[in-house]
């Protein structure tokens, strides 16, 4: 068999894989992406043809692989010369077999450029094919399975695994009385799987509609959208069901579209539930790799996560030498798996910009776990100079500053004692006399002098006589 070396590269990374005639597309596409993780369904192969300027072959199956030898052997080239196109983006992969350097401009995108509305394609449409010969080989077993799910929504029909193992695969269509199914075996001592025998011919007619397809798992939205959420980490499962719809014309379950983001951030991510072992060696990595930051853990007599603090040298630095002595303490809520709060402390730096100092995470907002925050918050700034605190009534934090800070100043986020007053004032007056409070309020967080205070205070009192408060 002769093989013609071909020389792959991504990113100016060069791989080299053989090319000979019977090869199949699918087991190029295999390798490439297994080399640099790239999803199979979004990559185009073409071929640029030596001495003919900027003309390209598009390679979709056996049959084109050994025409581009043949034309190898006539024009007598050393290497063959390969480009991959990624739909969806801008960047053109090459896989280069010469010297050359071309660019060619990506115009394939989830919908062919330039068509009606009626003839638009969805990305699916590229799954057609991925089952199509006997002899097809696979690069591993998972390969096979991954794309058979795929075969199926595209074609619109059901399967049933009839053996399933790392030595054999069998799949049925749904249907009992249809004749469609799949044989695959290793091929030979290695991990590649080889189709044995196909009957590829639904005597059933499919008739599963893709908008509603019991292959549509988890694990496939997973493989759909691991790039974007590797991206954008706040894509929303209502955002991966609209788009998947869009782009594939499945119409995912709410549940699904969830479940397979959740599995995606485990795969990319690894486990919430495990990543709390971590902490003590980034609390280690953090005191080794950064002196003069403080990091607090804090765990229970059964060893299990309690609370975890961090203050950043650089942090540290920056406040005490670029931002006044002012501090606004505040909690919200953690959205994730096991909840909690995140405890922050943050400065104005000399432009009025935010100046992110500490953070804690912790199982509540209460006056224990301030007391802890503020402790660890003294322990890291350690300075002379009076601090004041702006927050609004969290519960426990007053209690917890008097007792670790008392000889600060405190003050309170005028937005949310404007919030707590109109609150307070809710059904007791008019809407009115309500509106004239609290902006009477405002004013009063404005001025200069006691003076000036005690004139707007003497104003707020008439009319909460005239509103009978």
């Amino acid at each position: 068999m002769n093989r013609v070396p071909g020389i792959f590269t991504y990113k100016n990374e060069a791989y080299v894989i053989p090319i000979y005639r019977g090869m199949e597309i699918s087991g190029i596409l295999d390798d490439v992406c297994t080399r640099w993780t790239l999803i199979r369904d979004q990559v185009e192969l073409k071929c640029r043809i030596p001495d003919m300027g900027n003309s390209v072959m598009k390679l979709l199956n056996g049959g084109d692989i050994d025409r581009i030898i043949d034309m190898h052997e006539i024009l007598g080239s050393k290497m063959i010369n390969i480009e991959v196109h990624v739909f969806g983006s801008e960047e053109v992969l090459s896989i280069r077999s010469s010297a050359e350097q071309s660019s060619l401009n990506n115009n394939i995108g989830t919908i062919v450029s330039g068509t009606s509305s009626q003839e638009m394609r969805l990305r699916s449409d590229l799954w057609h094919d991925v089952i199509h010969s006997t002899g097809q080989i696979f690069v591993s077993v998972e390969h096979l399975r991954n794309d058979l799910p795929k075969y199926a929504i595209s074609r619109g029909f059901d399967f049933t695994f009839i053996k399933n193992d790392s030595a054999r695969v069998t799949v049925h269509c749904k249907i009992a009385t249809c004749g469609w199914s799949v044989h695959a075996i290793r091929n030979g001592l290695g991990p590649h799987f080889k189709i044995k025998s196909l009957n590829n011919v639904h005597t059933c007619g499919g008739g599963l509609s893709t908008q509603k397809h019991p292959r549509a798992s988890k694990k496939w939205v997973s493989a759909i959208v691991q790039e974007k959420i590797v991206d954008a980490p706040l894509y929303r499962p209502k955002d991966i069901k609209k788009d998947i719809f869009r782009e594939y014309g499945v119409d995912l379950p709410y549940h699904q579209a969830w479940l397979g983001k959740e599995n995606t951030y485990k795969e990319q991510f690894g486990d919430e539930r495990c990543s709390f072992n971590e902490l003590l060696w980034y609390k280690d990595a953090v005191e080794r790799t950064n002196p003069g930051s403080v990091v607090e853990l804090d765990v229970t007599n059964e060893g299990r996560f309690k609370r975890f603090f961090i203050c950043y040298h650089a942090c540290i630095v920056g406040f005490q030498t670029g931002c006044r002595p002012l501090l606004f303490l505040d909690g919200t809520f953690l959205k994730d798996k096991y909840q909690g709060k995140l405890l922050a402390a943050t400065a104005l730096n000399g432009q009025n910009e935010l100046f992110p100092l500490v953070y804690a995470a912790c199982d509540a907002e209460n006056e224990e776990n301030w007391t802890w925050f503020l402790t660890c918050l003294k322990k890291a700034i350690s300075i002379d100079r009076q601090i004041t605190f702006i927050s609004d009534r969290c519960k426990g934090l007053l209690q917890a500053i008097a007792h670790v800070f008392p000889h600060s100043h405190n003050a309170f986020c005028l937005r949310h004692l404007a919030d707590n007053f109109a609150k307070y004032l809710r059904g007791k007056c008019s809407l009115s006399t309500k509106d004239a409070l609290i902006e009477l309020l405002k004013k009063a967080a404005y001025v200069m002098t006691a003076r000036e205070f005690e004139k707007i205070m003497v104003e707020m009192r008439k009319l909460c006589v005239q509103g009978e408060l």
